[in-house]
């Protein structure tokens, strides 16, 4: 059970990125009352102020749902390049994007360079599902170079040190992806590290699993599982696992 102490800051965390959208619309409102005037001025000042308090409504509670109100701030004060990238994103803001900021939004997704450029290519789309679709088609659809290309941008399963270090623009989502690894005894952990040397070593990359909902001892034994395989088939099977991850990843990145 979370703790009192917790939950606090858990609060407050939530109620600063609320604050932000619920001030911009109620100055809105305020400079928008007066010039208009009268009764409509007053009514169009308070819808604008009730949709930026909207806003912070959904804005924090994504966040909480996603990553914690904690992570989410801690995110953004770590890391400030990351900022236009953390708000809530409808499928017309993702359309609407400059092509260069749109590729940078798609690289936390999926870090093949082709699968950016063939996706970023087809915008604009009328629907989530047709990117998803989109998405899957264009993975599917690349060589084993680019496969490849995407698994170097996942930490190793349990490499807490390269969450932090090497993969900081995905950390919150890889985090939440391994989230179970934060619970694992010291021997999963110290067989999570045995089993990714000897997988790495046969295979000449990270072994890859979608690792949402799947405690460590499953992974472990995935893992375990996956190792005798011949490369011709593992390398399948690890890209099928990363079309996974890039699903839940674009999903996370749209409202």
């Amino acid at each position: 059970m979370t703790s009192l102490p917790d939950r606090l800051v858990a609060a407050v965390a939530w109620l600063e990125i609320a604050a932000s959208p619920t001030l911009i619309g109620v100055a809105a409102g305020s400079l928008l009352a007066p010039a208009l005037g009268g009764a409509v001025g007053v009514g169009t000042g308070a819808a604008v102020a009730g949709l930026g308090l909207i806003a912070g409504i959904r804005l924090a509670e994504k966040a909480r749902r996603q990553t914690g109100t904690v992570a989410f701030i801690s995110r953004i004060r770590a890391y400030p390049e990351l900022r236009k990238f953390s708000s809530p994103m409808t499928l017309p803001d993702l359309n609407a994007l400059p092509s260069g900021t749109r590729a940078e939004v798609l690289v936390t997704c999926c870090g093949a360079t082709a699968w950016v450029t063939t996706l970023n290519q087809q915008f604009p789309f009328a629907s989530a599902a047709a990117l998803y679709e989109a998405a899957g088609r264009t993975w599917y659809n690349l060589t084993e170079a680019d496969w490849r290309e995407a698994f170097l941008h996942h930490p190793k399963i349990g490499d807490v040190g390269a969450l932090r270090e090497k993969f900081a623009s995905t950390a919150t989502w890889a985090a939440g992806e391994q989230g179970a690894v934060r619970k694992a005894s010291d021997d999963t952990l110290a067989a999570l590290t045995a089993g990714n040397a000897a997988y790495e070593a046969k295979f000449g990359y990270i072994f890859i699993v979608c690792a949402t909902g799947k405690s460590a001892a499953e992974m472990l034994a995935l893992l375990q599982a996956r190792l005798p395989h011949k490369p011709a088939t593992e390398i399948h099977i690890a890209m099928g696992e990363q079309a996974k991850i890039t699903r839940l990843r674009l999903e996370k990145l749209l409202v």
